[in-house]
């Protein structure tokens, strides 16, 4: 029987739809990742910080107040103190304390194509401190220069306590933990990035912890100049890509979607007009890619990173490994498809 070209062109799309499904499921296998060495030597590098700063709180008499189990939880701060900026998800604050976190990251910054050749900047906030620790891990292990910026207010279970600050956290590890990076300008966080809705008693406790900061520490006198400034010295640094963690308004800016810029690996965001339209979506304009550490669930269900509690460590089981194709089902696919080419060509109607 005779078939026509547009029945074989028919069947021929069938079978391309029939291996494409399978390709995307069933003929998946995982590969482990070639960075694999790196992403576990940052998560011991955090794992170790993570537990330092736990115990250094512990040891100072500075306890949380998170009513939690999970492993390091004396890191995370209390639900309301004097530099506390807004409420907090304590969900969320639990997850970032696993230090997967930390080989995600050297994961996004080999994506980016970033190397030990490249410089970063950083911008880290009080409110998610383990995330923090475990972006300064990464980059560590990398041996990447980095620019960074950090502000002292904190959302509820933050670093939030007077005396165990964000910044207290990163002289602790600077001193005793092997820390090389120091952030180069200190801001005290909140509204307008200079701590103008704190109370009196929030502004002196960060000044307390600021003690040994003082070339670092900057007072914009509004928020624009904030952004204007950390760009300035991010655009004279050369920067190739931008880290993000927490919600800083200098680095957020005042564009309505800023919000809603997507977690992880980020190399193109909607174009925003706003003179305040923040340090993130202002390099990303430049070309700078960006890697967003805030909204983290969604970030931790693409990599299935999830909340440690008690003694059990919770490992992802997909975060080291590349999903590809098998190759002998490549091959198959291709002579499959020259014959469909073939059956078509040699149709006589």
């Amino acid at each position: 029987m005779q078939i026509s070209r547009n029945r074989r062109l028919l069947i021929s799309g069938g079978f391309a739809v029939l291996f494409i499904l399978l390709s995307e499921t069933v003929l998946q296998k995982q590969v482990l990742r070639d960075d694999v060495a790196s992403m576990e030597q940052a998560r011991g590098l955090a794992q170790n910080w993570l537990e330092q700063i736990h115990l250094e709180k512990r040891s100072r008499g500075i306890p949380g107040d998170l009513d939690s189990n999970i492993p390091y939880q004396n890191l995370l701060g209390i639900e309301y103190s004097a530099v506390t900026t807004t409420l907090g998800s304590r969900q969320a604050k639990e997850l970032s304390t696993n230090p997967e976190f930390s080989a995600l990251v050297v994961r996004l910054l080999h994506e980016a194509g970033i190397d030990a050749s490249k410089r970063v900047g950083v911008t880290l906030s009080g409110s998610f401190p383990a995330l923090g620790i475990s972006t300064l891990a990464a980059l560590q292990t990398m041996g990447i220069e980095a620019v960074i910026f950090s502000s002292l207010g904190a959302s509820s279970f933050g670093a939030n306590q007077p005396g165990s600050l964000w910044i207290d956290y990163e002289r602790w590890l600077r001193e005793r933990g092997g820390l090389r990076y120091r952030s180069l300008l200190v801001t005290y966080g909140g509204e307008n990035d200079n701590g103008s809705a704190n109370y009196p008693e929030g502004i002196a406790s960060m000044d307390s912890s600021l003690q040994e900061y003082g070339e670092a520490v900057y007072i914009p006198l509004s928020l624009e100049e904030s952004i204007a400034q950390k760009t300035q010295i991010l655009s004279d640094n050369t920067i190739a890509l931008l880290i993000n963690v927490g919600g800083n308004q200098a680095s957020m800016g005042a564009c309505s979607h800023a919000l809603e810029i997507p977690p992880g690996l980020n190399f193109k965001l909607p174009h925003c007009e706003h003179k305040n339209r923040g340090l993130i979506l202002g390099m990303n304009a430049k070309g700078i890619p960006i890697i967003q550490l805030l909204n983290i669930r969604e970030l931790a269900l693409r990599y299935d990173i999830r909340t440690n509690y008690g003694d059990q460590e919770s490992r992802s089981e997909i975060l080291y490994f590349d999903s590809a194709v098998n190759k002998q089902f490549g091959l198959l696919f291709l002579i499959v498809l020259s014959l469909c080419v073939w059956w078509i060509k040699t149709a006589t109607e």
